[in-house]
């Protein structure tokens, strides 16, 4: 489980990272990625919509984002990912999130 200080919860903080990150698409949805200090703890948030089916379909998603982002939060310190996902999510794997997030964070963080 994602540690309470590696969640972004707030909207002010959700509208801030879609707004000034860099953002890249991937299969079930677009990642936006904001780069902060480097003594910052890595901060995910995400957002599932009625589009991506009923509630349990949702929350499905979300543990699986949840358990792609807990292996990458060592890996970036400093980073806030926000994934905005479709009705596509809910075919992609715990590896395969973790797999293209990895990437989507590599290619934006670098750039």
């Amino acid at each position: 489980m994602l540690n309470r200080r590696h969640r972004i919860l707030t909207t002010e903080d959700f509208r801030h990272v879609l707004r000034r990150g860099k953002k890249t698409s991937v299969t079930g949805g677009v990642v936006a990625v904001l780069r902060t200090s480097p003594g910052q703890p890595f901060r995910c948030g995400f957002v599932v919509s009625k589009i991506a089916g009923n509630a349990v379909a949702r929350n499905s998603i979300k543990r699986r984002l949840r358990a792609a982002c807990l292996l990458l939060a060592e890996q970036y310190p400093g980073c806030e990912v926000v994934v905005r996902a479709d009705q596509r999510a809910l075919s992609v794997s715990v590896d395969a999130w973790h797999q293209q997030l990895s990437v989507a964070l590599e290619k934006l963080v670098s750039s």
